[in-house]
């Protein structure tokens, strides 16, 4: 049979049937022609091949139509006539367990495609969302302090560097918010070049809690894990591994217990990479939320989180910075414990 008739094992059957009851009526009005036997079997044999064969190409075209058609709409291209000889003629038919499995994996590629369509569309929604309400609270705060200063509370000088000071921190909290924006898209954007050396992460981390000791000493947490003199080496970007212990570590302080304590626990895993874990005894974290404290503005408690401030921001910075050096970051958390967020760095660097 010709190559270009479309290879379906029910269409013959079909086909067969219908030939077969075509010849047989052939075959009865032959008889009462009273025409000799062996004509009559020559006729209807030819007859039968001949509308098989008819039959057999008009649906062939048809189904490869419809086929067509059909591939047409899923990859939603236009093709021109030799195009279209092209794929009738030289390439070889599609049976419908092919077109089938084709048309399946499309489906569930479309289904794919919509089902991230509508998280990105939510993810944006809640982003815009955050990110308008994270603006909103500090400017309509400050612009209620120059409104009252303006209505004439300038002139008590204590009521003015009060308000004054309240409009400072509010501007530094806008500015904060927007350098951590700025430093969020360039690492989604990798515009930021990694600058990859040598350094001790327990001297890091000194330098850390050195920089965070007013907030310490206001709560009296204390920090244990680096009083060793020993070194611990890994492989990072300097200043981008101090903003992601930074980040945890002031996310420690303020969600930490008065007199509570911080905990830098350094452990070697595999055959090059360090995990350091920084675990704090403080108001911790419920388990529906952690699967999302690592997205940008989420918030597992939005009114005590924005009284304590912070961009919310800083866990998604630290998720960036550690995918970009190509290791990860985890978290652990139980209510009324504690939290503990940990991440790997390699200890030996690969040529």
């Amino acid at each position: 049979m010709n190559s270009s008739i479309l290879k379906l094992n029910n269409e013959q059957k079909n086909m067969l049937w219908v030939s077969a009851i075509l010849s047989l009526v052939l075959l009865i009005i032959l008889l009462f022609l009273h025409i000799s036997l062996i004509r009559i079997s020559i006729i209807v044999v030819i007859f039968f091949f001949i509308s098989y064969f008819v039959c057999f190409k008009i649906t062939d075209n048809y189904i490869q139509n419809k086929i067509k058609i059909i591939y047409k709409l899923i990859y939603k291209t236009k093709s021109t006539h030799l195009e279209d000889i092209y794929h009738h003629l030289l390439l070889p038919p599609k049976n419908i367990d092919e077109v089938t499995a084709e048309v399946k994996n499309w489906a569930e590629n479309t289904n794919r495609e919509l089902l991230n369509f509508e998280t990105n569309t939510q993810f944006r929604k809640e982003f815009l969302q955050n990110i308008s309400h994270e603006f909103k609270t500090p400017i309509f705060a400050i612009q209620s302090y120059i409104e009252t200063l303006l209505e004439g509370t300038y002139k008590d000088q204590e009521i003015c560097k009060t308000f004054l000071e309240k409009t400072f921190n509010n501007t530094k909290r806008i500015l904060k918010l927007i350098e951590d924006l700025d430093i969020i898209t360039q690492l989604e954007s990798n515009q930021y070049n990694l600058i990859i050396e040598k350094i001790d992460i327990k001297t890091i981390c000194k330098e850390v809690v050195d920089d965070c000791m007013i907030l310490l000493k206001e709560k009296s947490i204390n920090v244990v894990g680096i009083q060793d003199p020993e070194e611990i080496i890994v492989y990072g970007d300097k200043n981008k591994i101090y903003q992601v212990i930074r980040n945890i570590i002031e996310n420690g302080i303020k969600y930490g217990k008065i007199k509570g304590q911080i905990s830098i626990d350094f452990n070697y895993i595999e055959n090059d990479k360090t995990y350091i874990e920084i675990t704090d005894n403080g108001i911790g974290i419920a388990e529906d939320h952690l699967s999302r404290v690592f997205e940008r503005f989420y918030r597992t408690d939005l009114g005590r989180s924005r009284d304590i401030g912070g961009s919310g921001l800083g866990l998604a910075i630290c998720k960036h910075i550690i995918e970009s050096h190509n290791e990860i970051i985890n978290i652990r958390s139980k209510p009324n414990i504690g939290t503990t967020i940990g991440f790997t760095l390699k200890n030996r660097q690969h040529k």
